[in-house]
């Protein structure tokens, strides 16, 4: 569980740790990754509104954009996680700014 905590602050996705837990180079069997993962404690649509909140201060990128990244490549959000994300964006940095 320590180790799948190690990631929270990389603001990953529940899939994107999963791997990194089962990966080469940390050895977690999916037993043990499933388990540290459910008691982590993380909210993984904080984490899909962190990325998003980053995405969105520092390129181009449209909200929709966004939402697409954050269901693709590296990130893996589940797909209400990433809408949850899209969802409180504009919130999300009026909160931050204050």
């Amino acid at each position: 569980m320590r180790r799948a905590s190690d990631y929270e602050c990389l603001y990953l996705s529940r899939e994107a740790v999963y791997r990194q837990l089962t990966s080469e180079y940390v050895h977690f069997d999916e037993v043990e990754a499933s388990n540290a993962l459910y008691h982590v404690g993380v909210v993984w649509e904080e984490q899909a509104l962190e990325v998003a909140y980053f995405l969105y201060e520092n390129t181009d990128m449209t909200k929709d954009e966004i939402y697409e990244r954050l269901i693709s490549g590296n990130y893996l959000f589940l797909p209400n996680e990433a809408q949850f994300a899209i969802d409180n964006l504009d919130f999300y940095g009026c909160y931050k700014a204050g």
